[in-house]
């Protein structure tokens, strides 16, 4: 970079101080960053006396060190080097990121769901971001939405997003899309529970990845209403294993078809949206990306979230 101009706005484009693991890099990154800023030259001499300046020029080594690196860097062999180590996996980066994970640690304002929240999402900032995040010009965002409504035009039947397997809440929809939270209330016993677990049933059967948690119901219970909606058999003579000998037979068919759906149960007590976000990160990272949880779903209840003393206290204030 600082013999290669052209290195160096390719680079500052993506790359940050804090990425770099030795901490005189990150003074000396952060020093050609205000270089560039100012439109003034990269080159060995003025990075020196910027460094100086903000007194830093010792603490990295001093002007022999800024020499040292200037003569001991070669030039990449071909123009595509570059681009091909921008590319790569930022491991060195991530490595970087332990004092900031003490500092959350050391926070005692922070509970430790909050903890680990925020430090699962330092290290997944760094390793999952787009390394080259350039503007993204009108006619380019134009032409992909012209060619997504030329597919849908040609394609009527094809769904934009996750569907849900009832033709008029499709329609309405368009599917469910990646943005949206969609949020289905009412009374207890009004079907929440039954409508959630056919449309995670109807997304499994066009191949999509299901994640279902379930703070009311285990994964038994979940598996039975799932083995009566696809067979017709009464839950209670599941539950109680009343089971004829045709119905025996529909219920081994259907755990057969069940059994290899792509749909996971999370029975966590105590779910939190924080804790939720985490469970579909994690999964995301240990699962091929064609094979990432296209429709997350929980069934919860509306006092199930964990509150906070100062909330449970305004809870008990404002009772009859």
């Amino acid at each position: 970079m600082l013999i290669n101009p052209d290195v160096f706005l390719t680079l500052s484009a993506f790359l940050k101080a804090d990425d770099f693991f030795i901490l005189r890099h990150s003074h000396i990154w952060s020093a050609m960053l205000r270089l560039s800023e100012r439109r003034e030259p990269v080159d060995p001499e003025l990075l020196a006396d910027e460094l100086e300046n903000i007194r830093q020029l010792e603490a990295i080594g001093g002007r022999a060190y800024i020499s040292e690196l200037a003569n001991s860097t070669r030039p990449p062999s071909t123009p595509s080097s570059t681009a091909s180590w921008s590319n790569a996996p930022p491991s060195a980066a991530a490595c970087s990121r332990p004092p900031t994970m003490k500092a959350l640690a050391a926070d005692e304002a922070l509970d430790l769901e909050a903890v680990i929240a925020k430090a699962e999402n330092s290290l997944f900032t760094v390793t999952d971001r787009q390394l080259k995040r350039d503007f993204m010009p009108m006619e380019e965002a134009v032409g992909q939405y012209f060619d997504r409504i030329e597919y849908l035009i040609q394609n009527p039947d094809a769904q934009y997003g996750v569907p849900s397997g009832f033709r008029d809440l499709d329609q309405l929809l368009g599917g469910f899309q990646k943005s949206d939270l969609l949020i289905f209330a009412g009374r207890p016993g009004m079907g929440k529970t039954s409508f959630l677990l056919s449309a995670a049933m109807n997304a499994a059967r066009m191949n999509q990845v299901v994640a279902i948690f379930s703070m009311e119901m285990g994964s038994d219970q979940l598996v039975q209403r799932l083995v009566s909606m696809e067979t017709g058999i009464n839950s209670q003579n599941l539950r109680l294993g009343r089971l004829t000998q045709g119905e025996y037979g529909r219920f081994v068919e259907s755990a057969d078809r069940l059994s290899r759906m792509p749909i996971f149960f999370d029975q966590t007590s105590q779910l939190t949206p924080m804790s939720c976000a985490s469970k579909c990160r994690r999964s995301a990272r240990a699962r091929p990306r064609h094979d990432h949880c296209r429709l997350p779903a929980a069934d919860v209840r509306r006092r199930q979230f964990p509150r906070t003393t100062a909330s449970r206290k305004s809870a008990i204030s404002a009772a009859p």
